[in-house]
């Protein structure tokens, strides 16, 4: 099972999703997959967004 480490972004003028992508160097969709909630074609200024920055792999074991 994958978890992820998560920071929050502030949405400012001019951020897209393609944008934050590039900066955190994600992918668009694990950014969606975080944030249910958000409308894609519409980011509000002062809006959190959850974004992914590691990959936490827990194994279970028996």
């Amino acid at each position: 099972m994958k978890n992820y480490h998560q920071h929050i972004h502030v949405i400012t003028k001019g951020d897209t999703l393609y944008l934050l992508a590039r900066k955190y160097d994600v992918k668009i969709m694990d950014i969606i997959r975080l944030n249910p909630y958000i409308n894609v074609y519409n980011l509000n200024i002062g809006e959190e967004l959850l974004i992914p920055t590691a990959y936490v792999n827990e194994s279970v074991s028996d």
